[in-house]
Formats: C-alpha cells, sequence, structure tokens
C-alpha cells in the first residue's frame, strides 16, 4: 500500500507529481509495478509512471493524470496505489 505523505486537490484533466519521500532497493532480478486503486480509477485518476528496475535508487515518485469533471482530493496518508514487487525472469533470444 503507498500512503501520500500530504493532503492536497488535482483538478480535472490536471496532472501532478507526489513525491513519497522515500526510496526503495529491489533486488537484482525483481522490479517494482505501482498500480492504481480500482476505486481511484472509477474517479478518473491515472497513474502516468509506474515501473521501478532494481537499478533505480531514487526516491519515488507518483505521476498522476485526472480525467473527467471533478476535482479530486486526498487526505494525509490517503491510499492512492500499490506497489508489487515482482520476479522478471531473464530470456535470451539467439
Amino acid at each position: 500500500v503507498v500512503l501520500v505523505p500530504k493532503a492536497e486537490m488535482l483538478l480535472p484533466r490536471d496532472k501532478t507529481m507526489i513525491p513519497l519521500s522515500w526510496k526503495v532497493r529491489l533486488p537484482p532480478g525483481y522490479f517494482g509495478l505501482l498500480m492504481p486503486l480500482n476505486q481511484q480509477a472509477k474517479k478518473g485518476l491515472s497513474l502516468l509512471s509506474g515501473m521501478i528496475d532494481s537499478n533505480y535508487q531514487g526516491e519515488i515518485v507518483l505521476l498522476i493524470h485526472k480525467e473527467g469533471k471533478e476535482d479530486y482530493v486526498w487526505d494525509t496518508g490517503g491510499i492512492l496505489e500499490h506497489l508489487l514487487v515482482l520476479l522478471c525472469p531473464v530470456i535470451h533470444v539467439n
């Protein structure tokens, strides 16, 4: 579960970056995938970035976009996304 560090509002057809104030180091052979919650998708919220490879060592930032006609407001500590950590098998192609 990805919790938002501070409350904000996103206007329709706007986008914003939300710094999460944390870093993650994934083991070799794994990657992270940020996935939006279904309830946010129903309200027109889209995640524009989402994959974290094992070499990335910077701060995790959510880049989100709002579709529709209504503003979207979230509270400090609100849940916007899930972080899945998955195995990434190496495939050799000849």
